[in-house]
């Protein structure tokens, strides 16, 4: 999963992510992977599951 820190939004992937900014895909990844600083003013997160299984 995907946050977009600005938006405060998160998406089940970066595909989507992109998608809501109007954004390239590869410039997303680019950031998740630390290659890219941000991307059309965004800057992104990979986040954990939000809802952990407890025993």
């Amino acid at each position: 999963m995907v946050r977009i820190i600005e938006l405060d939004e998160i998406f089940p992937s970066y595909n989507e992510a992109a998608d809501r900014i109007n954004g390239n895909r590869g410039c997303v990844y680019l950031c998740l992977q630390g290659m890219r600083e941000s991307h059309k003013g965004y800057t992104f997160e990979y986040v954990k599951d939000l809802y952990p299984i407890f025993d």
